[in-house]
């Protein structure tokens, strides 16, 4: 073989050699460097000397574990100048420098990565330094871009919880107005926001972003459905005033969040959907039939249908709503039902019957003038009707159809339709 033919060869083979060489070398790096500990790091450093990604991972890993050696913000310097837009350990830099109680040089390094990185973490680092060390003038923005980060719920999820930004915006100034301008109009952050205000009961702020929050949401997605109506059970809970309650529900109603009918208060009849025109949804002041063994329920227009089994308990609630009251202190409850297909022990009760309770009382177990009205027992007549006079700081009313098996007697069977119930204000002075 000739020698001019042999050294491309041997030059060939070489460069195989020394291709293999770098390929196996950045496969056992990469494979140190999913270790994710400092030595797996600094092994695969070792193997790949040019890479600022493992230089400055474990720089930031001992830094992040506490390590306060110099030999890291050593490192730390070293990814930097092989890196200059590297965020990471950036921030690490600054948070360092501020443990050392250096805040000019913890600003440089922090501003910078927020400067380098369009990210989250690092606004949110810098955002979170201006609120310890005071800069309102610079917190703001911060805070505005973290908020603008969260992505449209009809994308990929978020990879972090807004509920932490709406809190330290409101520790730094708890200025209901100024936080509202700083939320996009976006679904993605007002119901989150909406969601944040009720967790921390700061109801007249979410009342007053409410008519945002309809705005952005969508009937069409379940989350923002849940979260609406959880806003208006929420009111339910609170002391806030009926009216508003009354006005959330007549919303979602208008906006097709709620298939039903709205509410009017000052007319003097505000049972939601008092005819079953609509089937009940268990949410908010819609009716909240039974789900339990040996009870079968179904909803058609202008009619729910109770099937007994002659299975279920002795005593529980049947069918509950909560409804808002206006300024009337004396109502008439009245309803139509039918118990002709029901059977019991012959004579005895069937042992089904209104009943009607302040709801704020009923859920801080606190006792009311007079206790709860409880009305006539379903007998055999279609209609009945009783009257309820309430306190004058009654705001809802919890009405329930409960059954105890009177003492004696066999559960029901059969099946029991209800077709309407009726609160109506009396005037003053009227016997109801």
């Amino acid at each position: 073989m000739k020698f001019g033919t042999l050294v491309p060869r041997i030059l060939i083979a070489l460069a195989a050699v020394c291709a293999l060489w770098t390929s196996t070398a950045q496969e056992r790096a990469d494979y140190y460097a999913t270790k994710r500990t400092a030595e797996g790091w600094l092994q695969a450093s070792r193997l790949q000397p040019g890479n600022a990604e493992y230089v400055s991972a474990r720089a930031v890993f001992r830094a992040v574990t506490g390590d306060p050696s110099p030999a890291v913000d050593h490192d730390l310097q070293t990814a930097v100048s092989m890196n200059p837009a590297d965020a990471e350990a950036l921030m690490a830099l600054g948070v360092r420098a501020e443990r050392r109680g250096d805040d000019a040089a913890a600003r440089t390094y922090l501003e910078r990565a927020a400067s380098v990185s369009l990210l989250f973490k690092p606004a949110w680092t810098l955002a979170n330094f201006y609120f310890r060390t005071g800069n309102d003038a610079g917190f703001w923005p911060m805070i505005r871009r973290c908020l603008s980060m969260i992505e449209s719920h009809n994308l990929e999820p978020s990879t972090f919880d807004p509920g932490p930004v709406f809190d330290l915006a409101w520790h730094q100034d708890p200025n209901a107005a100024r936080i509202r301008a700083l939320v996009p109009r976006r679904a993605a952050t007002l119901i989150p926001y909406l969601r944040y205000l009720q967790s921390t009961d700061r109801i007249g702020p979410a009342m007053e972003v409410w008519p945002d929050v309809l705005a952005v949401a969508d009937p069409s997605i379940s989350s923002d459905n849940e979260v609406l109506l959880s806003f208006g059970e929420y009111l339910v809970s609170t002391k806030f005033a009926a009216a508003q309650a009354a006005s959330v529900w007549n919303d979602l109603v208008k906006r097709g969040f709620v298939q039903s009918a709205p509410v009017d208060i000052a007319a003097g009849d505000p049972v939601e959907n008092p005819e079953f025109i609509y089937p009940p949804i268990s949410h908010f002041l819609s009716w909240y039939p039974a789900r339990m063994e040996g009870v079968f329920v179904t909803s058609s227009p202008h009619a729910l249908r109770f099937e007994f089994t002659g299975n279920e308990p002795d005593t529980f609630d049947l069918l509950t709503k909560a409804v808002p009251l206006g300024a009337a202190r004396n109502w008439r409850l009245s309803w139509e039902a039918d118990v002709s297909r029901l059977e019991t022990t012959r004579g005895a009760p069937l042992g089904l019957a209104f009943r009607v309770d302040d709801l704020a009382a009923l859920a801080s177990n606190a006792a009311t003038q007079g206790g709860p009205v409880l009305c006539p027992s379903f007998g055999s007549a279609a209609k009945g009707s009783c009257a309820i006079a309430v306190a004058p700081s009654t705001r809802f009313l919890r009405l329930t159809i409960h059954y105890q098996r009177p003492v004696g007697a066999t559960r029901i069977k059969g099946v029991f339709v209800l077709s309407a119930a009726h609160l109506e204000a009396v005037a003053a002075g009227r016997v109801p």
